[in-house]
């Protein structure tokens, strides 16, 4: 109820936001470089910095009144509230009651962090910074350190507030990046201690002050010395003066980087190669690839089995590396003699995983069906299979998961007993634990993955599965989503008590052309018809090449593409041509003020639609692979 009444107040917004954009916004908000003391720039700061001495107020002040801005400051704390409830409040009493015209000159939001990183579906974040940006023609949004910080988990962050959506008046700030830079420039001086990712410092809040200050104006001078009230007050370190100074530069320039973080996939990984057969890459025309992994000819060896999403096909493979077989060694269709799930005929059907579930070292299926139910089908001492078994709780009720996407068992707790992880297509994550004995088990409702006071949500339909990623002796996450990425949730706490860390991305989500929807990656460099993994990935992980590291393999949607003919070398000179323009269009883009960025829009569709001319003579089709990515190494470095 709250959230639709924020959106009904939202178009309110909206509509005050438009029709003021459309006026003289310099006679309604005067320049905070103005100084003009009868008209204060309004600042207004939103949320509880948990990174914060709480002097963040009188640092920006002193920078004001120093720089010849009038500022007028107001602090809402969130105590506990989520942002979408502060806004609520601001834009009922604020708001509205000011028919024309911004509110703010800035608003400023210290983020939950936690949240951005758990919450990643984006349209929470998209509702709650289309109002903010009705609010104030600039909205800061302040990142500050959290636990394990580095730069790849920044630059997470940073992504998914601009995944948000095109919010012009949005700038992130990074308290790392700017800690990071004081750190470079700073050396071992000793006023650099009191600048840490562990704890806040009144320090600190003056970096915070400089980050939002320089943000919206030219900051010229710094104060020696801050009032902090009750007669105590901040002496700036004369030494810090010149490293402080170099940081403001670097903000109001837009020059404040993080480390650089350019990869799709994460550095402990090899670049991925498709799965083949003799006649070429393996595929499924339809809707998805389920992997999973068994040994099915008991020689120690694992094979791959690779199921359909919603057909009941199921095909088992031997491999080695990227290399499938010549031929499966067994394969099921929905409605042939032999398949295990024919009872199950009627529904959708998805073969999710194989594997020994009474410890007879015999195989047997975990079995999804389009109503969201899950059944387990038990393999026979003759080889022959069991009826579909549906898992239920102690009443003997179904256990169903609505809008059920993907499954697997797996064993998180020191005892060898069941834990269900589950997927459904908005983006939930759910674990369900077996009760009851092997042979009739029962199962607890299904609990959403909580990592600490947050409910994981990622983008659109995903995929979880079992594996100790870092070899900790502790079970991990790995999860896909619709957009084509890979987390890894890590499991921090004990066999007793599993506890998860924040997600961290080893497959980043994938570009898409909009005049065909085909995946690509690495910022569109390259074909647009190289393969590439695609949306709605399924992982699994093991061991593959015997080095003891778990690899991943990837089953997704994706486009097939056949090739009538290959490109003359004239039209391959033509396209590499067309690919150097796209490589220069896509940077600028990226800097480009608002009259800017239309032409450059504009040159980047005359570009893609060149290209797209060039693949005329080349089909795309739906279809499914399969992809191995080879570990490289246990962890990935820390940049």
């Amino acid at each position: 109820m709250r959230r639709s009444w924020l959106v009904v107040v939202l178009l309110g917004v909206v509509i005050i936001g438009v029709s003021h954009r459309q006026g003289d916004a310099a006679e309604e908000q005067p320049s905070p470089s103005s100084g003009a003391a009868e008209a204060p720039f309004r600042l207004v700061l939103l949320g509880d910095p948990e990174w914060s001495a709480g002097t963040v107020r009188p640092a920006l002040q002193a920078l004001g009144a120093l720089n010849g801005v009038a500022l007028e400051v107001r602090e809402i704390p969130a105590k506990g509230r989520p942002l979408e409830e502060i806004l609520a409040g601001l834009v009922s009493s604020d708001q509205l009651r000011e028919q024309s015209g911004y509110r703010y000159g800035a608003v400023v939001v210290y983020g939950q962090a936690e949240r951005l990183l758990v919450q990643r579906k984006p349209g929470v974040l998209a509702d709650n910074l289309q109002v903010l940006s009705a609010l104030a023609p600039r909205v800061l949004w302040v990142l500050q350190p959290m636990p394990r910080i580095n730069a790849a988990l920044e630059a997470e962050r940073v992504q998914v507030l601009e995944r948000a959506g095109n919010f012009p008046a949005l700038l992130p700030l990074s308290s790392f990046a700017a800690l990071s830079l004081i750190q470079k420039l700073g050396g071992s001086a000793s006023w650099i201690n009191d600048l840490t990712f562990d704890r806040a410092t009144s320090l600190g809040d003056f970096v915070t002050a400089i980050l939002i200050a320089a943000s919206l104006w030219e900051i010229k001078k710094l104060p020696t010395e801050i009032r902090l009230g009750s007669g105590a007050s901040l002496t700036i370190p004369e030494e810090a003066l010149p490293v402080l100074a170099q940081l403001a530069t670097a903000v109001h320039t837009g020059e404040l980087a993080l480390p650089e973080i350019n990869w799709d996939y994460a550095p402990e990984l090899a670049e991925p190669v498709q799965l083949r057969t003799e006649q070429g890459p393996f595929f499924y025309n339809g809707t998805g690839m389920v992997p999973s992994l068994f040994d099915w000819q008991g020689d120690g060896r694992p094979e791959l089995i690779l199921s359909a999403r919603g057909t009941g096909e199921c095909q088992v493979w031997t491999f080695n590396g990227s290399e499938l077989g010549s031929r499966p060694v067994i394969s099921w269709k929905m409605g042939s003699p032999n398949c295990p799930w024919n009872t199950l005929s009627g529904n959708e059907v998805t073969v999710f995983q194989v594997l020994d579930f009474n410890q007879d070292r015999r195989p047997d299926f975990l079995v999804g069906t389009g109503t969201g139910e899950l059944v387990l089908i038990r393999s026979r001492t003759d080889g022959t299979f069991g009826d579909a078994e549906k898992f239920v709780n102690q009443k003997g009720e179904s256990l169903r998961i609505p809008y059920l996407f993907s499954a697997q068992l797996g064993h998180l707790h020191k005892e060898l007993t069941w834990t269900l992880v589950a997927g459904d297509q908005a983006g939930n994550v759910f674990l369900v634990f077996q009760q009851g004995s092997i042979e009739k088990p029962v199962w607890t409702a299904p609990a959403p993955l909580q990592i600490g006071r947050w409910e994981l949500q990622l983008e659109g339909a995903t995929a979880p599965a079992f594996v100790d990623w870092d070899r900790d002796g502790r079970m991990d996450l790995l999860i896909g989503s619709r957009s084509g990425s890979i987390v890894w949730v890590r499991n921090v706490g004990s066999e007793e008590n599993p506890a998860w860390d924040f997600p961290l991305t080893l497959v980043t989500p994938i570009a898409e052309e909009s005049v065909l929807p085909i995946p690509h990656r690495g910022n569109g460099r390259g074909e647009l018809w190289r393969p590439c993994p695609g949306w709605s990935p399924c992982p699994i992980a093991a061991d593959i090449n015997g080095d003891h590291l778990p690899d991943l393999i990837l089953g997704d949607v994706n486009r097939r593409v056949v090739r009538f003919r290959d490109l003359t070398p004239e039209e391959r000179a033509e396209v590499e041509s067309l690919l150097k323009r796209r490589d220069e269009l896509l940077p600028k883009m990226d800097h480009a003020s608002a009259g800017e960025e239309s032409a450059l829009r504009a040159a980047l569709w005359e570009v893609t639609l060149a290209l797209l001319e060039k693949s005329r003579d080349r089909r795309y089709e739906r279809c499914s692979w399969v992809w191995y990515l080879e570990r490289k190494v246990l962890a990935a470095p820390r940049p």
